[in-house]
């Protein structure tokens, strides 16, 4: 019961966080009028300006400083005020607890987290790199240092990953991969089925399961890369298919697969990489016991020379 509670409180979590945009986008341009009513809403609070009676989408005061920017008015202006650094739409923060997983969102501008313990080469941000995350409440934070982090891949065994510029928001309570910088990085983001892959070179070396409005990535408490029984059963569905293949074609080794693939020699035949590293990494008994020999019968200094001779 406890367990379940504990998942319950992680979906509500993550289902309400919202992703890191960078201010200034198309928000609110969806063609209800761009000013702020006139009628007032006594019980919000602008999460731009701070003033309570109107909602962010319909701040005067924002779509003036996007007026501004447009006419290049503040380009040379540099960390003096919050409004001044680029602002960007809180996921969750000011939260008690912390959600351990990593998460890919094809909203997020950088890779976000709260912990500065699991990052490499730290170091404190500059001034011209900092940037306001605002919390669904309206609280404003910035970050604090800067880092990579190395995740291991729970698709391919043994695999590291590295991202690189993690910022660490203290405040924050989820951990956020950009897709947006892995696709800059020649990556592939996937998304579909209720999980995103995230694929490189043409072979899958992430996966994340759909959670909300984000994809997670699970961590045990020693830091390893696993599955749960759904991400499991999506996972087992590409090796599968790999090992499927494997016994149609009598066997086939998993290189001569993979070239048969990779150079399209048959059609009808979509394996990725990633799923055939994953095959052929398991044991096939019926390729074990084929490839074994018998050894020849000893040798007998008798012989028979009638029928039935022993």
């Amino acid at each position: 019961m406890a367990y379940d509670s504990a998942e319950r409180e992680a979906s509500r979590k993550e289902t309400t966080a919202f992703s890191a945009r960078r201010g200034g986008g198309n928000a609110g341009s969806s063609g209800r009028g761009q000013g702020a009513r006139t009628g007032g809403r006594p019980n919000v609070t602008c999460h731009y300006c701070g003033t309570p009676g109107h909602f962010m989408r319909d701040c005067r005061k924002r779509l003036a400083d996007q007026g501004s920017k447009g006419r290049g008015g503040d380009g040379k202006q540099r960390g003096g005020s919050a409004s001044a650094m680029p602002s960007k739409l809180a996921f969750a923060l000011g939260g008690e607890s912390h959600l351990k997983d990593w998460h890919i969102d094809s909203g997020s501008e950088w890779h976000i987290t709260y912990d500065a313990s699991e990052l490499k080469n730290v170091r404190a941000v500059k001034a011209e790199e900092l940037f306001n995350v605002i919390g669904y409440d309206g609280s404003r934070h910035q970050p604090t240092h800067v880092g990579s982090c190395t995740l291991k891949s729970n698709v391919i065994e043994g695999l590291e990953i590295d991202l690189l510029n993690v910022y660490v928001v203290p405040k924050a309570t989820v951990k956020l991969i950009s897709a947006g910088i892995l696709d800059d990085r020649g990556a592939k983001v996937v998304l579909g089925d209720g999980k995103a892959l995230v694929q490189h070179q043409g072979r899958t070396i992430l996966q994340g399961e759909k959670v909300g409005n984000l994809y997670a990535i699970r961590y045990n408490a020693a830091g390893r890369s696993v599955s749960d029984s759904r991400s499991c059963a999506a996972t087992g569905s590409v090796d599968s298919a790999a090992a499927l293949w494997h016994r149609r074609l009598g066997h086939l080794g998993f290189g001569s697969l993979e070239r048969m693939c990779r150079e399209n020699m048959v059609t009808g035949m979509e394996l990725d990489r990633g799923g055939l590293a994953a095959a052929s990494s398991r044991i096939c008994e019926p390729c074990i016991y084929a490839k074994q020999s018998r050894g020849p019968f000893p040798a007998t200094g008798h012989k028979a020379v009638k029928p039935l001779g022993l």
